[in-house]
């Protein structure tokens, strides 16, 4: 009977019109967000009912803002007690439990969950960065050990679909450019750590340096909740992609020639090697921000037994060369640079309340199928697994044998309720929707809905398009109206100058 209650409240679930307007709204990869996105929608996005559906996505169902604030502050001791209270509670009582992880498996409380320890994990290691990088592994460096690989294990969760979707087309939804970065980071932390037992320490800072590096650009991520700073990330990734990318081509031709020039006139007959190269393209590349190595024309510095020495010849035309590609690059490359900057920032402004509810969206459907618990603690999962197990086996054992029969269907039920507990703790809560699509006939209902929603769209264009002809019927009507009046007054004032002129032929 319980579960039949649940498909009951399941089957009057998918009648509410809010729900469907949701699955419509969100559910991948036929989301009409995307969509929107893609066609540069800017009225769908500004709709009142997108933004308060996505909000409520993210603060959950709670619509008291004392309650609201008690949920943000409450994670940190949640994060304290609950993982290693876990197994004992679910035996004890599951219900309590359950409520507890329907109230906190929110977006906004797993950012909370998952940030701390990122953070502290950042600081780590930084901290072995710059004060104890040694070679060999430390306890420090099991614990970051420890954090990568849960964050790869859940990196590779995400790279798996829900079902009913292909791959190929999951990842076409949901793949960005953070995950190349994630995939970047850890990358960059394994090559770092085992060079670091190679004892090739300098490589591995290097490694380790650009982890860290990229382990803290992706704290921006997080910006797409703020309506000010998430289209500012969305600025910066289309000037660099779009801008800058194809403007350091035509800049890099200007640096060759001009660098080649300029070092030929000064240094005759250099030897061929890859440090000639690298000085012939630097000396070129730092004029762009003012160092013009004037001491280079000074002859009284040169030590002909270390360094070459500059020609006669170099010393004295190169300067008029460096002017004169200082004046191109910096006076006139660079504000073209700047001038399409310009452009784009004023492209992304104008449509940037688009940009910010499309990345609010795309924020909120990763952080909703992450776990409860942050990467650290899914160590735990197999522990606390065989824990609860063994305890439910225990509390069976201890109830009277006169509770079998009808109870023994609830058991189980509290059982298997108990593991997916833990599973969307420590390992995923999975796609929020699977459930819908796992309903008979509910892709039906969803396209009745859609056909309804379009039919009823339709029909109030056509009033609006019949109000409007109304509207323009009913100003012809009043045009011709005061134009009939304009006539009969203009006539009235033609009959009287003809009797006027006939009055005064009359008198003549």
């Amino acid at each position: 009977m319980e579960d039949c209650n649940n498909v009951e409240e399941t089957e009057e679930r998918t009648k509410d019109p809010k729900l469907f307007t949701e699955l419509l709204l969100l559910m991948k990869p036929e989301d009409y967000l995307s969509v929107a996105y893609k066609l540069h929608k800017t009225e769908f996005f500004r709709h009142r009912s997108v933004r308060d559906v996505l909000h409520r996505k993210w603060i959950g169902e709670c619509t008291s803002k004392k309650l609201q604030l008690l949920k943000l502050f409450l994670p940190l001791l949640i994060l304290a007690i609950f993982p290693f209270a876990l197994p004992v509670a679910l035996v004890v009582n599951i219900n309590f439990v359950t409520r507890v992880v329907s109230d906190f498996n929110v977006p906004v409380i797993k950012c909370i969950f998952l940030f701390i320890p990122y953070i502290i994990f950042v600081l780590l290691l930084s901290y072995e960065l710059l004060v104890d990088f040694s070679s060999g592994l430390s306890g420090l460096d099991y614990y970051l050990i420890l954090y990568i690989v849960c964050y790869t294990t859940e990196e590779i969760r995400q790279m798996i679909p829900s079902s009913g979707i292909k791959y190929v087309t999951y990842l076409r939804s949901h793949f960005r450019w953070w995950n190349l970065n994630d995939i970047c980071c850890i990358v960059c932390f394994v090559v770092g750590i085992v060079l670091k037992l190679v004892e090739i320490l300098d490589i591995s800072r290097v490694a380790l340096a650009i982890d860290v590096t990229l382990f803290t650009l992706r704290v921006l991520a997080l910006t797409a909740v703020s309506r000010n700073l998430g289209p500012k990330l969305v600025m910066i990734g289309k000037m660099f992609v779009d801008d800058l990318i194809p403007f350091m081509v035509i800049l890099f031709v200007f640096i060759l020639g001009f660098s080649i020039a300029d070092y030929s006139l000064l240094y005759h007959d250099s030897t061929l090697s890859y440090g000639l190269v690298e000085r012939v393209l630097m000396s070129g590349y730092w004029i762009l921000y003012g160092e013009n190595n004037l001491e280079e024309f000074d002859g009284s510095q040169c030590e002909s037994s270390t360094s070459p020495c500059p020609s006669a010849l170099g010393v004295a035309v190169v300067p008029y060369i460096r002017g004169f590609f200082a004046l191109l690059s910096v006076v006139l490359l660079l504000n073209v640079l700047i001038a399409m900057f310009n452009d784009t920032y004023r492209k992304v402004q104008d449509v940037s309340y688009m940009h910010w509810i499309y990345n609010y969206n795309e924020l909120i459907t990763e952080y909703e199928s992450k776990p409860l618990l942050p990467p650290p603690f899914l160590v735990l999962i197999i522990p606390h697994t065989i824990v609860y197990c063994i305890g439910w086996i225990l509390k069976c054992k201890c109830r009277k044998s006169d509770d079998i029969g009808d109870s023994v269907n609830s058991k189980n039920g509290d059982f298997v309720k108990g593991l997916l507990l833990i599973k969307t703790v420590y390992l995923t809560s999975g796609d929020p929707y699977d459930k819908y699509r796992k309903q008979a006939g509910f892709k039906k209902k969803l396209h009745q809905f859609e056909r309804k929603v379009k039919e009823m769209y339709r029909k109030r264009l056509i009033q609006k398009k019949v109000k409007r002809n109304e509207n323009s019927e009913e100003s012809t009507k009043n045009r011709l109206a005061s134009l009939e009046l304009e006539v009969s007054k203009q006539s009235k004032e033609i009959e009287a100058l003809r009797r006027d002129l006939a009055f005064l032929l009359n008198d003549y």
